[in-house]
């Protein structure tokens, strides 16, 4: 199940949003990947523990193991400062 959570600085100002996926094709992965999308890449990733921390609370309620994604709004990879490349968390 597919699941997502968005930090929002008010008024109205969308700073990242995180979700939860499975990577289909023919079937779909037992591991879940969270990708979190930040809104500017040229700014401290806003709100990044909070989505760090949701994501592994959403992928252990499914009791899946996971992967963080970083990228930015358009879609292209971020790695994020002091950060080293994601890799697969519990399973």
């Amino acid at each position: 199940m597919e699941k997502a959570v968005a930090i929002v600085a008010c008024p109205s100002t969308i700073l990242a949003v995180g979700i939860l996926h499975f990577s289909c094709s023919r079937s779909c992965s037992n591991d879940a990947t969270v990708t979190l999308f930040f809104n500017d890449k040229n700014k401290a990733l806003q709100g990044q523990p909070e989505l760090e921390a949701w994501g592994k609370e959403a992928a252990e309620s499914e009791n899946k193991g996971f992967t963080y994604q970083f990228r930015t709004q358009s879609n292209k990879p971020l790695q994020p400062t002091g950060q080293q490349p994601p890799r697969p968390v519990g399973g």
